[in-house]
């Protein structure tokens, strides 16, 4: 029989972990379970003996991995393989998963004997850099995206076990229709509230709901979703079932509990349109941005869902300050801040699903490269309709001239994955597509840890909101506000590789390291005679 090459990659793995060291740090201020790594390695052992499932998400993953930036050896770099499992997760789950931030390094270990659950994906990094020397592909990629997978259903199978001892019941029991719903009422309530610990009693489970009642305004929605989608689940597997057996496993429970996972995202993302359409509606001329004046008008209101304080939406980069004179607050970075997500899970966060992410989807189906031309991309994206903006459509000649120079910067191509691109597509939909500030510019908090953090309230105090809607009032009937959206030339490329754009394309440091040639003879007078002048080289930043 011949041995399949994720095989051969995963006995890479595996021994590559016998002889790892530590090369961990220490762990952030977050409380979380542990995995121990010889489980996580007989995850790794155990799932590819069927390529079955790593089949499916290899083909996921393709279009994605086919646009991405390769090395020299043509495969993928950390850093990518972190913005890929993030994108990968983000469209199919809207889940947000721990250790792929995008904050410049992918989170170290403590342990080779324990690991902390976000830093899960570091662990499994490692591995495979210790074995597979020049990056990874799209198998070992797709080997990666499973075993995240793996981890997070185990949670889940994890909490329905600890919800079904509490209850007293037997594991190993088939149970009816009646207790599977109620087991799974249970499970909603501790997914949506975060618990992972193991409770008491069962009353502590109906004082739960109680909170759940009164605390959570969607709870009841919810409860129905829930019930709607396991029913649905159950229906769709009968064909699969004992007609005549009307009892259920734990294994069958826990597939639902998974379910209500993987669906989750979905459903909260009901009450991101809903802030969506209310923001749209306070939009000023077009821009994708709310006055602050707007932002907070409803603030007497009971429930007005906008009540964040200047300073707290400028650190998690909601912010437009380009004009201090009319502060606004930018739609699609508010909405995809951590102030409207969600976390149910020791692994990942659910947040409102990234509407530019279809979009840029859609672009790399189509071009098939980590870069394009201007001209390409012209033709592409004016025919790219979203939410807000109806297409075919002309983009504009500033649009149109802005994508040139970025070609420009870059010898001739576009980078898909780079800052200056997301900047443009940010201009071309601004209603669906984030500002991208400049990497270590804004530090996205929750409300709780940046009050934690910076001993200051995340909510805008009365005096706050007054502030603003007077100073913006005042001038708002003598001045016209013409809405240009701020544009940096700030540059900033996903991978340290450049990928090749032609034959005259050249990295910034290949270009300084010529200059410098060039100039040496010059600058060793100029030295000799303690006259030094030497122009910075001009070298681009990697979201690395």
């Amino acid at each position: 029989m011949a041995i399949s090459a994720s095989a051969i990659v995963l006995v890479l793995i595996l021994s590559a972990s016998a002889h790892a060291s530590t090369f961990l740090g220490a762990h952030p201020q977050v409380e979380m379970q542990s995995i121990p790594t010889v489980e996580l390695e007989q995850m790794l052992r155990s799932e590819f003996h069927s390529d079955a499932r790593l089949t499916v998400v290899a083909s996921e993953l393709q279009p994605l991995y086919t646009a991405l930036p390769k090395n020299e050896v043509g495969r993928l770099e950390p850093s990518v393989v972190r913005y890929a499992l993030h994108r990968h997760f983000a469209q199919k789950y809207g889940w947000h998963l721990r250790g792929l931030e995008q904050d410049g390094v992918m989170r170290n270990v403590s342990s080779t004997a324990a690991i902390m659950n976000d830093r899960a994906p570091a662990y499994i990094m490692k591995l495979f850099e210790e074995s597979l020397h020049g990056g990874l592909g799209l198998q070992e990629l797709a080997m990666f995206a499973v075993v995240l997978s793996d981890l997070i259903h185990k949670e889940a199978a994890s909490d329905l076990e600890n919800v079904v001892d509490v209850m007293g019941l037997p594991i190993h029991a088939l149970m009816p229709k009646k207790t599977v719903a109620k087991l799974l009422k249970i499970y909603l309530m501790t997914y949506i509230s975060g618990v992972h610990t193991p409770r008491n009693s069962s009353d502590d489970f109906v004082g739960m709901e109680s909170t759940m009642e009164s605390d959570v305004i969607v709870w009841f929605d919810a409860k129905m979703w829930a019930e709607d989608l396991h029913m649905s689940s159950f229906y769709s597997q009968r064909s699969q079932r004992n007609p005549f057996v009307n009892e259920f496993s734990f294994e069958d429970i826990a597939e639902a509990a998974q379910d209500i996972g993987h669906h989750f995202g979905a459903f909260q993302n009901r009450e991101c349109v809903a802030l969506k359409d209310k923001l749209v509606e306070m939009e000023h001329g077009g821009s994708g941005r709310v006055l602050l004046s707007k932002f907070y008008s409803g603030s007497g209101v009971m429930d007005w869902p906008f009540i964040e304080s200047v300073d707290y939406l400028r650190n998690v980069g909601a912010l437009d300050d380009s004009d201090p004179q009319r502060l606004s607050v930018i739609i699609p970075n508010f909405l995809s801040g951590p102030s409207n997500c969600e976390t149910p899970s020791n692994f990942y966060s659910v947040c409102c699903i990234d509407e530019c992410e279809h979009l840029l989807r859609q672009v790399e189906v189509v071009i098939a490269e980590p870069s394009a031309t201007a001209i390409r991309l012209v033709e592409v994206i004016s025919g790219l309709q979203s939410g807000t903006v109806e297409a075919p459509r002309n983009l504009s000649s500033v649009q149109v001239d802005r994508l040139s120079e970025i070609a420009t910067h870059h010898g001739g191509q576009v980078p898909l994955h780079g800052r200056l691109f997301a900047q443009w597509m940010h201009h071309a939909y601004p209603r669906e597509c984030r500002f991208p500030h400049v990497a270590g510019s804004t530090s996205p908090l929750s409300q709780k840890d940046y009050e934690r953090t910076f001993g200051m309230l995340a909510e805008a105090s009365d005096e706050e909101i007054a502030l603003h809607s007077e100073s913006e009032n005042s001038t708002a009937s003598s001045e016209v506000f013409v809405a240009t959206l701020p544009w940096s030339h700030a540059e900033e490329l996903l991978s340290s590789h450049r990928e090749r754009v032609g034959e005259e394309a050249s990295s910034a440091t290949w270009k300084c390291a010529r200059l410098l040639a060039l100039c040496a003879p010059v600058l060793w007078l100029a030295m000799a005679k303690k006259h030094v002048f030497v122009d910075d080289c001009r070298q681009e930043k990697y979201l690395v």
